[in-house]
């Protein structure tokens, strides 16, 4: 028979699949990637602590993709969410739209990271995101 991948490079190859996404190449923090859709309706982010639900953040505004930071320039209100936290980055992470009701997580190198469910997020490499997942910035 012929050689098969190793199972690190199949399970690669399927995870990616269509939401490849790497720095970009012009300097900056972030560029609307060419498989970023409109989202459904009633997509939304839920802020709790401590098992409350303190807030709940809107994802389905018509805009692709949602930044959030601690710099409002970056995180502009429609395309952005401020958290003013000592741990994120002016620019920290991303959340994009994608096929299917599908929502990836990509964080920009920031210094303190981005987790879901506890598991730290490799920069630049997007992250299917479920409901019910949680997702925490920085050390906030």
């Amino acid at each position: 028979g012929g050689r098969r991948p190793a199972r690190g490079a199949m399970t690669l190859a399927l995870t990616l699949g269509l939401v490849k996404y790497g720095r970009p190449a012009n300097g900056a923090k972030f560029e609307v990637p060419g498989w970023a859709e409109l989202p459904a309706q009633g997509v939304a982010l839920h802020v709790t602590k401590n098992g409350l639900t303190l807030s709940t953040l809107k994802l389905d505004g018509g805009a692709k993709y949602y930044m959030f930071g601690r710099a409002p320039q970056t995180c502009p209100a429609g395309h952005g969410f401020v958290i003013a936290h000592p741990s994120l980055s002016r620019q920290h992470a991303v959340l994009v739209h994608a096929k299917n009701d599908a929502l990836y997580l990509i964080d920009l190198d920031s210094a303190h990271g981005t987790c879901v469910n506890g598991e730290r997020v490799a920069p630049y490499l997007p992250r299917l995101v479920e409901n019910g997942n949680i997702i925490s910035f920085g050390s906030s």
